[in-house]
């Protein structure tokens, strides 16, 4: 009997201790699931003309945020880099030529060799690297190339033709600093996804020049915030795709469409001022005036950059919208990080505000504790079943009750938003005694299922 007795208490015992082991398991379960879920997101378009920087933007983001880059990342850019060292000097010999340069007669010969050897193939080879190194030692060409604004060639090809010894060893292997200056237009729709703080950043980047911008209409659902990249040493370059436009005022032109753009009505937008170290340097010899015939600022860098500045901030003042703006030079990581972060909180700040603006404007939870808890029981006699039907049925209820009044809108319901900023995750777990654990986390669970399966399942709710 007292072996009988003993044996059951111990069993007892371990149910209640494996009961306990449950529970915490649950309850971290729980805790992981609504902080998987309740991370907030933030979607943000890069947009600007062709070689304005967005690219380099991206890649500094990158190195920032993911690392750097993979080892296939670099054979593609070390490929890239040796390519573009062919092409850029094809580029410059032909300019130089056709522009009446004076270039010395032994170089003006293994030019014309040079481009004999592309009229076979164009990308690089060992043999072409002597031509190459020649043809930059050639005081004419560096004189052309100061004069590049005349026609179309990145402005880091000359960091390229200075480093080429480095660039044509075997064992090259391209740095930071080499993969933020290379150039590859960016053509079709390039993402990168990390997360910071808590929040799951999504940076989309689209090609700038004109023939990509058709595409940049299938990104403009769902982003929460606009990077506008201007290059302000374009004042007296031409576009790639027609010489007669100056490429500075296509940016702004570009800049007021989007401003008047229905989609980015509402938007928070950052403008980056970029390439101020070129621009720096150029506006000490070139005019602004050759882009803004209205500006007297003389051949000041200050008043140069605050007047486009002004210019672009112009372009948005009659929106509701925030804008925030910095003088970048993209390649300098330090100085992007510094101003991306010291924006950063600003804006999380306001999509937290928005975020709360919609659950108590929208919904109108005049109870939330109420709120909770009635939803809560709802849907468990539902079996937790989260479809358009019992939504309606969850609203009639709420009607009748005038706890709460719907105004569902398009394209501004995300249920999980509203959920968990409901749902107070302290409190939630002290309630949750009163509810099946699993029942609560199958609940969870299916909240970001169905709306990561369809984000616009409630949208015809009315």
């Amino acid at each position: 009997m007292g072996v009988a007795y003993s044996s059951k208490k111990k069993k007892l015992h371990e149910i209640k201790k494996q009961k306990k082991k449950n529970e915490k398991i649950d309850e971290q379960l729980i805790t992981k699931t609504y902080s998987k879920v309740n991370k907030k997101e933030l979607s943000l378009l890069l947009l600007g003309t062709g070689e304005s920087g967005k690219s380099t933007f991206l890649k500094q983001m990158r190195i920032i945020n993911k690392g750097g880059f993979s080892n296939s990342d670099y054979e593609t850019y070390r490929k890239t880099i040796r390519t573009n060292l062919v092409l850029h000097m094809k580029l410059l010999f032909e300019f130089s030529l056709r522009m009446g340069y004076e270039v010395k007669p032994k170089n003006q010969e293994l030019g014309n060799d040079f481009l004999k050897m592309l009229n076979i193939s164009q990308e690089f080879s060992f043999d072409k690297v002597e031509y190459i190194k020649c043809l930059w030692q050639d005081n004419g060409l560096k004189m052309a190339f100061e004069n590049r604004s005349q026609f179309q060639i990145p402005d880091t090809a000359n960091y390229f033709f200075d480093k080429i010894e480095e660039i044509v060893d075997k064992d090259y292997q391209p740095t930071d600093k080499d993969i933020l200056f290379c150039r590859i237009p960016t053509t079709g729709v390039n993402q990168l996804i990390f997360e910071q703080d808590n929040t799951i950043w999504k940076i989309i980047d689209v090609g700038g020049q004109r023939s990509e911008r058709r595409k940049w209409i299938h990104q403009f659902e769902n982003v929460d915030l606009l990077i506008y990249i201007v290059a302000l040493s374009e004042y007296d370059q031409k576009l790639f795709e027609n010489f007669n436009i100056n490429r500075l005022a296509e940016s702004l032109e570009l800049f007021t469409k989007i401003s008047n753009n229905n989609y980015f009505e509402n938007k928070n937008c950052i403008i980056f001022f970029n390439k101020t170290d070129l621009f720096e340097e150029k506006i000490k010899k070139v005019s602004l005036k050759q882009c803004f015939p209205e500006y007297n600022g003389g051949l000041d860098f200050e008043a140069g950059k605050q007047f486009i500045r002004q210019k672009f901030v112009d372009k948005a003042e009659n929106n509701q919208r925030n804008i925030f703006s910095h003088f970048t030079c993209a390649t300098n990581t330090k100085n992007t990080i510094k101003n991306f972060i010291s924006d950063h909180n600003t804006i999380m700040n306001k999509f937290e505000i928005n975020s709360n603006w919609e659950i108590n404007d929208i919904y109108k939870i005049k109870d939330i504790p109420t709120f909770q808890e009635d939803f809560l029981q709802f849907f468990s006699r539902q079996n937790f079943n989260l479809n358009e039907e019992n939504f309606i049925l969850f609203k009639k209820k709420y009607k009748q009750k005038e706890r709460i009044v719907f105004d569902i809108k398009q394209d501004k319901l995300k249920i999980n938003n509203l959920l968990y900023k409901l749902f107070d995750k302290n409190e939630t777990l002290h309630k949750i005694k009163k509810i099946n654990e699993l029942n609560y986390l199958k609940l969870l669970n299916q909240i970001n299922e169905e709306y990561n399966k369809n984000k616009n399942f409630l949208e015809n709710i009315k």
